[in-house]
């Protein structure tokens, strides 16, 4: 201690060597109470990578225990016995060659009937980026919609129910929370046989599908998807994920469990019926709005038929595909178990009339093509079945419209939306 004067008080002595003493101490006891620190932060940094291994094997070895993650929307259609009403956002993914179409024109022809608004491009019936279909969806795409910012700003987005790249936070982003989502999947080998001869891989390829397969063994020329989008694994793809990992056991076991807290429900093709009164419950409405046509449904004499090498050399290729596949179909059983067996039989038996009678009702003739060139009915591609229906009732027309056609006739409306909005914010 020192006096105002600089000087020591009177009787006082400095030692240095006690005073460097202190000095020693006083480090030692900080180097301490620094060692200390250090090494909780690192016991406490230690802690939190143990906790999320452990939760990210966790992820991946309990899939059952997530399977209904998102239930409680699917088979909770009331709030203390009121009724909740019909779902007005709506996320469809839609997947190549799964009988998405026939889900699409449902989904379509719901949007309309409820007067909700669409998630569309400028043009064309695929949300991609520009240049390029690889990215998953990004809703800056549509920056040059007219209406997307105020749309996006005012949380005024209902429906999504086109192909891109499934991005569940894009489509979070755009519909709300609140919204369910859904898709639909099909039996890997019979979407890959379908979409090989719908695209036609063999005249844009010059290679059959015997060939292709040999070739795909080959990672790089797998990789190489035609158009930069198709090809093996293809709803692998559509979800988003990454296929270089595709076969890798755990990564595709933590994507489906990833996959399966994001999606409500997802469809599977052979158990349509079935799929469709739970898309019902889902959406709150009754079974008469799941009616339908059948769209883009090939005839038989396009399908391929493909040798039993060449079939258990696909299941390779396709192994995580096959993999998501089951899964999912496991996890609709389930739920088709919890819908109840019963319940669901006759909810089936009354969708199988539903749809006899609006066929009987609407159906003229089954076409094609050539037949309906020019109409709002022309289908895409010449080998698939379209129909001619009665075009004095609506509801017929929009089940019978080509994907395209009706796409087109929505974004007509939804400009006139916005014309009407424009207007009537001027002075």
């Amino acid at each position: 201690m020192r006096s105002l004067h600089g000087r020591h008080p009177p009787g006082l002595k400095f030692d240095p060597n006690l005073f460097m003493q202190k000095v020693f101490l006083w480090k030692r006891s900080r180097n301490i109470a620094t060692g200390m620190r250090s090494t909780f932060a690192l016991l406490f940094a230690a802690g939190i990578g143990v906790t999320f291994f452990y939760l990210g094997w966790l992820r991946v070895l309990s899939l059952d225990s997530i399977q209904f993650v998102r239930t409680n929307r699917l088979f909770r259609p009331s709030i203390d016995g009121q009724d909740l009403g019909p779902v007005k956002k709506v996320g469809f993914l839609k997947t190549h060659k799964t009988a998405s179409s026939t889900i699409q024109n449902i989904i379509l022809r719901y949007g309309l009937n409820h007067n909700l608004t669409f998630v569309l491009p400028s043009s064309g019936n695929y949300l991609v980026g520009p240049g390029s279909r690889s990215d998953p969806f990004q809703a800056h795409w549509l920056q040059n919609v007219p209406w997307h910012r105020k749309l996006t700003s005012t949380h005024q987005y209902d429906v999504i129910a086109l192909h891109t790249r499934w991005n569940y936070d894009q489509f979070k982003f755009l519909l709300g929370s609140k919204a369910v989502f859904f898709t639909i999947l099909r039996e890997p080998s019979e979407v890959f046989e379908s979409l090989f001869s719908y695209v036609s891989f063999e005249e844009k390829l010059q290679v059959n599908i015997s060939e292709y397969l040999q070739r795909s063994k080959d990672p790089k020329y797998r990789a190489n998807r035609l158009g930069g989008f198709l090809g093996l694994n293809q709803q692998l793809w559509d979800l988003g994920v990454d296929l270089d990992i595709s076969r890798d056991k755990k990564d595709i076991e933590w994507h489906i469990q990833r996959l399966s807290q994001q999606f409500d429900l997802v469809l599977i093709t052979d158990r349509i019926d079935e799929s469709l009164v739970l898309l019902a419950q889902l959406l709150r409405v009754p079974l008469s709005e799941m009616v339908s046509l059948k769209m883009n449904s090939r005839k038989k004499t396009a399908k391929l038929e493909l040798s039993e090498a060449d079939q258990k050399l696909l299941q390779d290729l396709q192994s995580g595909e096959i993999k998501l596949y089951r899964y999912f179909k496991e996890r609709l059983l389930k739920q088709i178990q919890i819908f109840g067996q019963s319940k669901m039989k006759n909810q089936v038996e009354e969708l199988k009339k539903l749809q006899l009678s609006a066929h009987n009702n609407c159906v003229l003739s089954e076409a094609d093509k050539n037949s309906l060139k020019g109409t709002k009915f022309e289908p895409y591609h010449p080998d698939t079945i379209a129909y001619r229906v009665k075009e004095d009732n609506i509801d017929c027309v929009q089940m019978a419209t080509a994907e395209l056609h009706l796409i087109d006739m929505i974004r007509e409306k939804m400009k006139a939306w916005w014309f009407r909005m424009v207007h009537q914010q001027r002075p």
